[in-house]
C-alpha cells in the first residue's frame, strides 16, 4: 500500500467517524419530542442544528485548514467531535443535546473540509474523482449505519452519544501514525483573512453557492419528518431508520455507477437530479402504504447524489490555490440549507399540513429544475 493510498484510506475512517451522527437522530424525532417532552418541530432542531452549525463552520474552517495546515486542524477537530459527543450526556437536557450537536457539527467541518482539501492536495486530477467517491462511500455509509443503529437503541438513544465519542479517538489514532508525512503539514502563506476574503472573489462560485443552498432546502427539508409520515401508517421506530438507511443506499448505488451516469447527463446532471426529486416527494405526499416511503427514498438518496456530484466537482475546481477556502463556501451554503431546510418544512406543515407541505417542496424543485435546464441558460457554460 503506498503512502498515499494508505492516508486516503485514514481521511475515509476520519470522515466516516465524523458523519455516523450526520442523519443519525432522524428517526427518532419522535422519541427526542417525548423524552425531552418537546414539540416534533421543536425536537427536530436536533437533526437540523448540526447541519447548520457544519455550514457556519467551513466559512472558518476552510480558510483555517489552508492556513494552520491541514493536519493540525483536523487532528483537533477530531478531539472536539468527541468531547462535544460525550456532552450531551452531562447532564441530559435538551438544551444539553443542541449544544452537543452544535459543537460537533462545527468541528466536524473541519474534518471533512480539511480531508477533501488534503486529498485534492495527494492524488492528481485524473485519480481525484474516484478517490473523493471512495471517501464520499465511506461518509454515505456512516449515515446508513448512524441511522439504522439509532433505530433500533430508541428509545435509549443517548448511547449513541458514546459511540460518537469513541469512534473519532479510533480515527485520531491513524492519524498520530502518519503525522510526519511532510504533505499533510504543509501551510499556506498569506493573512487568514486573505484565505477567506479570496472564496468571496471568485466568479463561478456564487452560482455554486445559490444551487447547493437550494439543494440543501429541497433534499433535507422534509427528511426528518420522514418517521412522522411514517408514524401515520402506525410502524415501529425501526422502519424510520430503514427508510433513512434507504437514502444511503440510493447514495452508494449512485458511487457504484457514478461513472456511467456522468457520461450520460453531462450538464444536465443537475438537472434531472432535482426533477426526479420533485417526483419523489410527490410520491410520498400520496404514499398510502409505508414501503412505497422506503422506496421514494432510496430514489430520494439517488436524485440527491446524482444533482449533488456536478456541484461538488465544479465547486472543488474554483480556486486550487487554496481549495479548502473555496469549498468551504459551497458547503457552508450547502449546509446552510439543510440546516435550515427542517425549520422551513415545519413551518409549513404547522400552516398547511404534512402531505400538502411535501407537495409544496415537490413543486419548488421542479421549478428550479426547469430555470436551472442548462441548453436554456448556459449554466454549464459558468462552470
Amino acid at each position: 500500500m503506498t503512502k498515499t493510498t494508505k492516508i486516503s484510506l485514514i481521511l475515509a475512517i476520519c470522515g466516516f467517524a465524523c458523519s455516523i451522527g450526520l442523519r443519525a437522530f432522524d428517526p427518532v424525532i419522535p422519541d427526542i419530542a417525548i423524552t425531552y417532552n418537546v414539540s416534533i418541530k421543536v425536537a427536530s432542531l436536533s437533526a437540523a442544528i448540526f447541519a447548520l452549525a457544519y455550514g457556519f463552520g467551513q466559512l472558518l474552517m476552510g480558510p483555517l485548514s489552508d492556513k494552520l495546515g491541514r493536519y493540525r486542524v483536523l487532528t483537533l477537530a477530531m478531539i472536539m467531535v468527541s468531547f462535544f459527543s460525550l456532552l450531551a450526556l452531562v447532564p441530559n437536557t435538551y438544551f444539553m443535546l443542541i449544544l452537543s450537536r452544535f459543537g460537533a457539527g462545527l468541528f466536524a467541518s473541519a474534518v471533512v473540509a480539511s480531508s477533501l482539501a488534503l486529498l485534492g492536495q495527494l492524488f492528481s486530477a485524473n485519480k481525484r474523482g474516484v478517490v473523493i467517491a471512495r471517501f464520499m462511500m465511506a461518509v454515505i455509509t456512516a449515515q446508513l449505519l448512524g441511522a439504522v443503529i439509532m433505530s433500533h437503541v430508541s428509545p435509549h438513544f443517548e448511547i449513541m452519544f458514546l459511540v460518537l465519542a469513541v469512534l473519532p479517538i479510533i480515527g485520531l489514532v491513524l492519524l498520530y501514525s502518519v503525522r510526519y508525512e511532510p504533505i499533510l503539514n504543509e501551510q499556506s502563506q498569506g493573512k487568514l483573512t486573505d484565505h477567506i476574503g479570496s472564496i468571496f472573489k471568485q466568479t463561478h462560485l456564487p452560482l455554486m453557492a445559490l444551487l447547493g443552498l437550494l439543494d440543501g432546502i429541497l433534499v433535507f427539508g422534509p427528511i426528518p419528518y420522514i418517521s412522522v409520515k411514517l408514524a401515520t401508517f402506525s410502524v415501529n421506530t425501526a422502519i424510520a431508520g430503514y427508510a433513512i438507511a434507504c437514502f444511503a443506499i440510493g447514495g452508494l448505488v449512485f458511487a457504484v455507477i457514478s461513472q456511467y451516469l456522468i457520461r450520460l447527463l453531462k450538464q444536465s446532471q443537475f438537472t434531472v437530479g432535482i426533477i426526479c426529486l420533485s417526483l419523489v416527494w410527490l410520491l410520498i405526499a400520496y404514499s398510502s402504504v409505508y414501503w412505497l416511503i422506503l422506496l421514494a427514498m432510496f430514489l430520494v438518496g439517488l436524485s440527491f447524489y446524482i444533482l449533488h456530484n456536478m456541484l461538488q466537482v465544479n465547486a472543488s475546481n474554483c480556486y486550487p490555490p487554496a481549495r479548502a477556502s473555496a469549498m468551504s463556501l459551497f458547503a457552508f451554503a450547502f449546509f446552510l440549507g439543510q440546516g435550515t431546510g427542517p425549520i422551513l418544512f415545519g413551518s409549513l406543515v404547522n400552516l398547511f399540513g404534512l402531505n400538502q407541505s411535501f407537495i409544496i417542496f415537490a413543486l419548488s424543485a421542479f421549478v428550479v429544475g426547469i430555470v436551472s435546464w442548462p441548453k436554456r441558460y448556459k449554466i454549464s457554460d459558468q462552470l
